[in-house]
């Protein structure tokens, strides 16, 4: 491999067998370049790069060469004077532009470019500038989110801790289980209360768990007693007669009032439905007084607990009219109930 030298000061004065320099340039936002020979300016929207004048080796030489587009302000290397016969650069009667080269400080539309680059990359600076400023904003911002969510979280658990501590509880009579509306069972166990010929038994049904715990010491017997439960009737559900009744204790964990409406299916206004049902009480006729309940529309019943052994009973409730007005009830109407919470 030799070297190069100018064979004519056609390229420029006094550049015979100097030695040409050159540059690899890299059109960094070009994707394409091309040497037109004959031109000096570009077609279109290309871009130049440079011009100036086709060269290639002799015609007469043995070796071959290809064309090259030499810039129209050639240069040479210092000290490269010598005539050595190396690859030469001949004289052809004609000129080239090339893309995508390098830029002419002195050309005006060069100058023009320069000073549209200067103004973009200024508008750059600003919009840069104008990002870190908003970045910094954000990340502010986002350190904000984290505060305030830091601070939801201890106001949800200070919630939370209020909420252990309040809410309200009521027995769901003829079930084992509560309503899946978010309330809490608090037990679940079998329906008890004084037996129907006491008249001195109590009145209330209470529901009575399933793992008692009796104090250590305390000796069998009292003058009150304590009986289960039975449905005295298939009223409250299919094949019900003589079964006895379960219960559940629920807490309405969000709320602060329950209330048994009876003769209604429905709660009013914003009260929240636990659930609807049958009233139920004890026998007219008995000499115990009873209480009016609430018997679950999908009642329940504990198994193995079939036979007839009385106890605390539940019977339907009719409406008799006279002092109740009718309508809007009617005579010996069986009597519906629902448990409300708010």
């Amino acid at each position: 491999m030799y070297g190069g030298e100018y064979q004519d000061n056609y390229f420029g004065n006094n550049l015979l067998q100097n030695d040409p320099p050159c540059a690899g340039c890299r059109a960094t936002r070009k994707t394409s370049v091309i040497m037109i020979p004959g031109k000096t300016k570009c077609y279109g929207n290309w871009h130049l790069e440079y011009y100036g004048r086709l060269a290639a080796g002799r015609d007469s030489q043995e070796a071959s060469s290809k064309y090259i587009c030499v810039d129209h302000q050639a240069q040479y290397r210092e000290g490269g004077s010598a005539k050595t016969g190396n690859y030469c650069l001949q004289l052809l009667l004609a000129e080239i532009v090339a893309e995508d080269k390098r830029l002419l400080i002195n050309d005006p539309d060069v100058m023009t470019q320069i000073k549209q680059m200067s103004l973009e990359l200024q508008t750059l600076k600003q919009k840069t500038a104008q990002l870190e400023q908003e970045s910094t904003q954000k990340s502010s911002e986002v350190s904000q989110m984290k505060l305030d969510l830091g601070s939801a979280k201890i106001k949800i658990t200070q919630l939370e801790n209020l909420n252990s501590g309040f809410g309200s509880v009521y027995t769901r009579w003829g079930r084992k289980d509560c309503p899946s509306n978010g309330t809490e069972l608090v037990y679940t166990g079998v329906t008890g209360g004084g037996l129907m010929d006491h008249t001195g038994s109590a009145v209330n049904y209470v529901c009575l768990p399933h793992d008692p715990d009796f104090i250590q010491g305390d000796t069998p017997g009292g003058s009150a007693t304590l009986y289960g439960s039975e449905y005295q009737d298939n009223y409250f559900g299919h094949n019900l007669y003589d079964n006895d009744v379960p219960c559940a204790v629920c807490r309405a964990v969000t709320k602060s009032s329950v209330v048994m409406i009876p003769g209604k299916i429905k709660c009013y206004g914003d009260w929240n439905l636990e659930f609807f049902g049958r009233l139920a009480a004890g026998y007219d006729n008995h000499k115990a007084a009873s209480e009016f309940v609430c018997v679950d529309h999908q009642a329940q019943y504990i198994e193995g607990g079939g036979a007839n052994h009385n106890g605390k009973l539940f019977y339907k409730v009719g409406a008799k009219c006279g002092s109740l007005p009718c309508p809007p009830y009617y005579d010996m109407a069986p009597m519906s109930c629902v448990v409300c919470s708010k």
